[in-house]
């Protein structure tokens, strides 16, 4: 009953009294609340966060079920792999992004229940291919050309061997492929760079551009009825200035409808922005040394030392909640 009716005291239908309590969240609980150093479960010999029921798994993170892995991430009954990304019920799979049910990969990307298959990318139940895109059920192929069992032995080695001589084997597609620039891409939200980094890098930077949509009329987020009872129905016609980065956004009318029905405030930020906002709250996949914040021994975690959370090692951490 009293949690009720703290509940609603609070009006949230107002963009003044959200942001006060988010601040008061910040301030009063997220900061003195006391953190796990990493959310480990049913783990042996493993090293990385939130992985579960694992064996042997090495700096990696939201695994489970996975046994001998190196450098992976978001996996899931994986065994004997290195830097993969999100490949499930796999094994023997290097640089791979996306490659469920398969076997012996290296390099592929988005390739399902393939086997034996080198460098290719979006092929399904293939086996014994290399450089290949796009195939369904093709047995040893080769830049998509069709060999014998005999060509495709004899080939494959020399063209490994060429790659090796011009130092691309045991690399994933290189970046220049990549249609998009860095900072369009989710590798800024894990692992973020400023431009001069990527420029220097020889990668590809894209600026934010401030889009003008047709609109009746562009408004300042300072401008906006601060209630959701006072926004008046044609918003969906305005542009709303992000008061944070200046570009503008607009309102649709099944996201205006959603904000009634759930009594919420129009948003003043752009939805990159609020996209970004919500990834920084994300521990980054990276492990510092830092001292239990409790018994002082040295414990490594996701949160980095200069971070002003209570960060306890895993016995300290049981002790305080059980």
């Amino acid at each position: 009953e009293e949690y009720e009716k703290e509940r609603q005291s609070m009006d949230l239908s107002t963009w003044k009294v959200l942001e006060r309590l988010e601040n008061e969240f910040r301030a009063s609980v997220r900061n003195t609340a006391i953190h796990r150093d990493l959310l480990n479960k049913q783990c042996e010999n493993s090293t990385g966060d939130r992985i579960v029921q694992c064996k042997d798994v090495r700096e990696s993170y939201y695994m489970f079920d996975c046994e001998e892995c190196s450098y992976c991430y978001d996996c899931g009954d994986t065994k004997s792999s290195m830097d993969a990304y999100e490949p499930y019920h796999g094994e023997l799979q290097y640089e791979t992004h996306g490659c469920n049910l398969g076997y012996n990969l290296y390099g592929c990307s988005n390739s399902y229940e393939c086997n034996n298959t080198y460098v290719s990318e979006y092929c399904f139940s293939c086996t014994d291919c290399f450089g290949c895109f796009g195939l369904r059920r093709k047995k040893h192929c080769i830049l998509n050309r069709q060999y014998s069992k005999e060509e495709y032995e004899t080939l494959v080695p020399q063209i490994i061997e060429s790659m090796r001589r011009s130092g691309a084997w045991g690399e994933f597609f290189p970046t220049h492929l990549s249609p998009f620039a860095y900072n369009e891409t989710v590798a800024q939200e894990y692992f973020p760079l400023t431009k001069d980094e990527v420029l220097r890098r020889g990668w590809t930077w894209r600026d934010d551009t401030h889009e003008i949509p047709t609109v009746e009329r562009t408004i300042a987020t300072k401008q906006l009825p601060d209630g959701i009872d006072d926004i008046p129905d044609d918003i969906v016609n305005w542009a709303i200035e992000c008061e944070v980065t200046q570009r503008p956004f607009r309102i649709i009318k099944q996201e205006l409808d959603f904000y009634r029905q759930m009594n919420l405030p129009i948003p003043r930020l752009h939805p990159d922005e609020r996209h970004k906002r919500r990834m920084a709250l994300r521990n980054p996949r990276k492990l510092w040394n830092r001292t239990c914040s409790e018994c002082m021994k040295s414990i490594p975690t996701t949160y980095s030392p200069d971070r002003m959370e209570k960060v306890y090692c895993e016995e300290c951490y049981l002790k305080e909640v059980y």
